[in-house]
């Protein structure tokens, strides 16, 4: 529990008691890994506020989240199906390569 408080403090500053024991009530239902990267991951998001951590504590509870499925989610949050990749070589599908030039369409006079 005393990294978990450290970790916030870090991040959000210092924690009353009543944040304390929503923290605490989190870990227990949660666990603490997962408990830890939410407040990581909510801060580097830019999360500055305590009631923008709890409704992210919260949603992991509603859900039945364990760390896994966090991590699982934030992947797909962020889009790394579709995330860029820079190659130091082109991948080989240049259409500008390949470009055929169509023939244009003239309208038939009648």
């Amino acid at each position: 529990m005393t990294t978990i408080l450290k970790s916030y403090e870090e991040a959000y500053g210092t924690a009353t008691p009543v944040i304390r024991r929503s923290l605490g009530s989190y870990v227990e239902s949660l666990g603490p890994e997962l408990v830890g990267k939410v407040i990581e991951v909510t801060a580097q998001a830019g999360g500055q506020k305590w009631p923008y951590l709890s409704k992210s504590l919260e949603e992991c509870k509603r859900k039945g989240m364990d760390l896994a499925a966090y991590e699982a989610e934030q992947f797909r949050r962020k889009g790394g199906c579709n995330a860029r990749v820079d190659r130091p070589t082109p991948s080989g599908t240049d259409i500008l390569d390949r470009l055929v030039r169509r023939q244009l369409r003239v309208k038939k006079e009648e």
